[in-house]
């Protein structure tokens, strides 16, 4: 199908602002829609969805992409951000504040910040084993 909407859509004349206008893709399900966006993006295809969401624009495939980034690169700080309490571990604000204050201070990423915490005991209860099992992944 992609290969099909590439070939498409790159045919000589296909890209004049006009032909874009008329054109129109349908589909089923949300499912459906993300190889369908992977191909526009490719193609550098402007397109607008109605109805739904765009795929990488959802909250699961954000979290989703996240946890793969931390994972990719424990100096994420906003990939950390985001998947810090998703899904909720109990980690409030103050906890939180502590991490971020700590980072900031000691030059350290957010991750660095927390083992030095936790190693520290500077964290102590729910909060710190909270952060134990996301960081225990490590």
């Amino acid at each position: 199908m992609k290969r099909a909407l590439s070939s498409t859509v790159s045919k000589p004349g296909r890209r004049t602002a006009g032909a874009l206008e008329q054109c129109a893709i349908l589909y089923r399900s949300n499912a459906q829609s993300r190889v369908l966006e992977e191909a526009l993006l490719q193609a550098s295809m402007p397109y607008r969805i109605y109805g739904g969401m765009r795929f990488f624009e959802r909250q699961e495939i954000k979290d989703a992409l996240s946890y793969l980034r931390l994972i990719a690169n424990r100096n994420d700080d906003a990939a950390f951000e985001r998947v810090v309490n998703t899904p909720t571990r109990g980690i409030g604000d103050r906890t939180l504040d502590v991490v971020r204050q700590t980072s900031r201070d000691r030059q350290l990423t957010l991750w660095q910040a927390c083992r030095e915490l936790l190693k520290d005991k500077v964290l102590a209860g729910r909060a710190a084993s909270a952060l134990q099992r996301l960081y225990g992944a490590d």
